[in-house]
């Protein structure tokens, strides 16, 4: 049962406007998520999450079936103001709305968010867990990272280790959220640290360590993701742009490109390279945000590398690889200006076709320098096959 005295305090501690404030209300850690805070904040005053939040708190609404940190609504985020002094404004930031404009135009409420890793089964063949860096939760008060459920985050960029999404002793993933669930004892807020299936100290997990790679483009990926957590994106970084959200859109074009199933020689120039080993013939048929963090990761070094030294790298691979820009993609316009830029001047292999008035306009200058004028002339300056320059041979006819 819950403490008698929790419940006492819970309606003897009023606010001045007569809102009951809790009688203990941790505020959000740095960085923290809204899911994390909301256990912790049931878990301190030894509830249940069901019976905190639809008994004591009275909110009606659906919470943990739904992704609370994608589809927090005002009133809940309101209730929560409330019941613990904290702002809205810093509830509504620990919300993945807080990347808004920044890695994506705006995070969808339902269906697949672009660098979001939805938590869940997905077509019943994967289930992911929350991300998460087991020395990060060596703290003295551990609690979930708001840039863990991002897909671009696949190592600590303070401890240089792989995430986790699943406990290592019972392969069950990371739910925090089901923390105490069939328990006879609730689960202190302290122990957000602990598997929900075994209670394994997720903390205790051995940390893996990237392989070795090119120090510059690790280097190049740590300082984005260290950009991406401070939500400080600078002008100063070593990216083809300055603005976060255009070097998103483009790096998700990119991830396309070296994930395409055409694209083996493309694959086996960067694995050349760099010490990546993609799989040539495979290819990930899920969305990003559904692939493995191994995975994930080595998508994203093999791109960091295609962006270091910008364009020439990139466009000295693709012509290697035998890439144009047709096949970069079906719609390149939908790429921001970096990208298109040089797919445009280098990669452009598409027939130039004159209009009727440029070849009149070029039959007036090859008369007026005494030329004459036949296919093989107006071929030359226009840059087209004679072949296709018969095709005019009415017009100085």
């Amino acid at each position: 049962m819950p403490s008698i005295i929790a419940v006492l305090f819970l309606h003897l501690i009023v606010a001045p406007d007569n809102v009951k404030l809790l009688p203990l209300h941790p505020q959000p850690k740095d960085g923290e998520i809204l899911s994390s805070w909301m256990v912790r904040l049931a878990l301190e005053n030894h509830f249940h999450l069901h019976t905190f939040y639809s008994k004591l708190l009275d909110y009606k609404q659906p919470i943990w079936t739904r992704d609370v940190d994608r589809s927090a609504t005002p009133e809940l985020i309101h209730l929560l103001s409330d019941c613990s002094s904290c702002p809205t404004a810093k509830i509504e930031a620990a919300t993945l709305r807080h990347y808004d404009g920044f890695i994506y135009e705006d995070v969808r409420t339902h269906g697949v968010a672009r660098w979001i890793i939805p938590l869940g089964v997905y077509h019943r063949l994967h289930r992911n867990g929350m991300q998460c860096c087991p020395l990060c939760l060596k703290d003295e008060t551990p609690y979930y990272r708001l840039k863990w459920r991002t897909s671009f985050f696949t190592v600590c960029e303070k401890h240089r280790c792989f995430l986790i999404d699943e406990c290592p002793k019972c392969k069950s993933i990371v739910e925090y959220h089901r923390l105490g669930i069939g328990k006879h004892t609730y689960a202190r807020s302290s122990e957000l640290n602990l598997c929900s299936h075994c209670y394994f100290d997720l903390s205790e997990t051995p940390p893996v360590y990237p392989p070795r790679l090119p120090e510059h483009i690790v280097q190049e990926y740590r300082n984005a993701l260290q950009k991406v957590a401070g939500n400080s994106w600078s002008c100063t970084m070593n990216f083809p742009t300055a603005h976060p959200l255009a070097f998103f859109h483009g790096l998700r074009g990119l991830l396309m490109l070296v994930n395409k199933r055409s694209c083996i020689e493309l694959r086996k120039n960067i694995n050349h390279s760099v010490p990546l080993n993609l799989p040539l013939e495979k290819e990930w048929s899920l969305e990003f945000g559904y692939l493995e963090i191994r995975e994930r990761f080595n998508l994203l070094m093999a791109c960091f590398w295609l962006i270091h030294d910008w364009p020439s790298r990139f466009v000295k691979v693709l012509k290697a690889s035998h890439l144009s820009r047709s096949r970069f993609a079906e719609n390149v316009e939908q790429f921001p200006f970096w990208l298109l830029q040089p797919l445009n001047d280098y990669l452009d292999q598409r027939h130039y076709i004159p209009s009727p008035e440029e070849v009149v306009s070029i039959i007036g200058y090859l008369k007026s320098r005494g030329i004459f004028v036949n296919a093989p002339s107006v071929a030359k300056v226009l840059g087209i096959s004679i072949d296709f320059a018969r095709s005019y041979k009415d017009l100085w006819e």
